[in-house]
């Protein structure tokens, strides 16, 4: 256009006609989601490089120069970004794990529930956040989504904790400080720890105690009984839970050795 179409055109309705062909074209692309992007790039490029002016001036090596920079840095940024695009979403990965750590935290220091739950809606907020760098970099995102459940059980253990009785109450608020203990240590060390076997024991003991407790509100305890073991399950994936009272007595044995 700019060196064999444009020198050949002497007034306005045949540039008219000329440009019209390609920008209808163009146009009735751009309206079509899977074209619009680089038909939008088309139409912008195409009119900025044109550059009509009422002499004809056009310079071949200048043109050139101009219409090459732009594809080289397109394609600078489209093999820079391929480059570094792993390392920032796994840094952001990282950061966005440290900071439900922190929220956690958090929800295990004194503070009225609309504050706890104010925290538990950030860490939704940032899980969304977190699924799609975890799954840009090959990283599970069960551990993130556990995380998620350990936050929503604390803030159930906060809001019905207050209803129990004597050494239940006493035993929830030891879960709530050992699992903020937890979440501290991880913060200091910069990975995930295993959960400590004192945390877990006293998650089965608050769990023994509330089952001991039958005559306390019902509702009460089953929220709790919820919140227990929904906490030893995101703490200790992949284990099962069989609730059940204090150990029982072994049954005897016949001569044969089997159980009677």
């Amino acid at each position: 256009y700019l060196f064999l179409i444009l020198p050949n055109l002497h007034d306005f309705p045949m540039l008219v006609l000329a440009f019209a062909v390609p920008f209808i074209c163009v146009g009735t692309l751009t309206v079509q989601p899977r074209f619009y992007l680089g038909m939008l790039l088309t139409i912008v490029n195409t009119s900025s490089f044109i550059s009509i002016q009422g002499a004809y001036d056009a310079d071949f090596m200048s043109f050139a120069n101009s219409n090459l920079a732009g594809p080289m840095g397109l394609l600078f940024a489209f093999v820079w970004t391929l480059v570094a695009r792993p390392f920032g979403s796994e840094l952001a990965a990282k950061r966005l794990t440290r900071f439900s750590w922190q929220d956690i935290v958090g929800m295990t220091e004194p503070a009225n529930l609309a504050e706890h739950r104010h925290l538990g809606v950030q860490m939704l907020d940032r899980l969304m956040q977190h699924l799609p760098r975890l799954a840009m970099t090959g990283q599970d995102t069960g551990a993130a989504l556990r995380e998620v459940r350990v936050g929503l059980n604390l803030l159930d253990l906060l809001a019905y904790a207050p209803r129990a009785q004597g050494n239940a109450q006493a035993l929830l608020r030891q879960v709530v400080a050992e699992v903020g203990a937890y979440f501290k240590a991880c913060l200091k060390a910069g990975k995930r720890l295993p959960a400590p076997s004192g945390l877990l024991m006293t998650l089965d003991r608050a769990r023994r105690t509330l089952d001991a407790h039958s005559q306390d509100d019902r509702e009460t305890r089953l929220h709790l009984l919820h919140a227990l073991s929904g906490l030893r399950l995101a703490l200790l994936p992949g284990v099962e839970f069989v609730g059940g009272g204090e150990l029982e007595e072994p049954l005897p044995h016949g001569i044969d050795g089997a159980p009677l």
